[in-house]
């Protein structure tokens, strides 16, 4: 197997909690539903932000799930943010879910998004048909690499203004793991 383990153990090396601790992801994880209504400008999720971020290189994985309550209107539109400094534009976020064209039942997807994006600065949307059944869909990059120390956050809005709910979902959540 080829690539870099991190941290990396030999023998003699004395393990403390510090060490351990680099061992496991962080997680932010939704305990409850947050709704956002009448909005498209992109804000911090309530439980999903503040993830300080040391330098270092960075697996992310932001999972999400979603509903937009009584209409398709209004879809879902995601970005990464960070306040340090990364190499942003330079690794792409993969992002795959529910296409900004749904338009099947909430049990059936006739549009798909997978596209590639620069780590912050650009939105990606989806939709699904309205009702209570959760859209999901998955973001991830395998390569952040932190330069200056900053915090991470999830920003979502509704991509169209709608005075029905769109809910970033409990369950949704951030998963990130230092690799070197």
């Amino acid at each position: 197997m080829s690539g870099t383990q991190f941290p990396s153990f030999y023998a003699g090396l004395r393990l403390t909690a510090t060490l351990l601790g680099a061992t496991v992801p962080i997680m932010a994880v939704k305990g409850s539903a947050t709704p956002r209504t009448s909005t498209t400008t992109l804000a911090d999720d309530p439980d999903l932000s503040g993830i300080a971020l040391a330098v270092g290189t960075y697996e992310i994985e932001f999972v999400g799930n979603w509903v937009q309550l009584t209409t398709t209107t209004q879809k879902i539109k995601t970005r990464w943010a960070f306040t340090g400094t990364w190499n942003g534009s330079a690794a792409p976020r993969s992002c795959i879910g529910a296409g900004s064209a749904q338009t099947g039942t909430t049990t059936a997807v006739t549009d798909v998004t997978m596209q590639a994006v620069s780590l912050s600065g650009n939105d990606v949307v989806y939709s699904q048909a309205a009702g209570t059944s959760y859209g999901c869909f998955r973001e991830t990059c395998g390569n952040v690499v932190v330069s200056s120390a900053g915090n991470f956050s999830i920003q979502w809005a509704q991509n169209t203004s709608s005075a029905n709910s769109t809910n970033l979902q409990e369950g949704s959540y951030v998963r990130i793991t230092q690799i070197a």
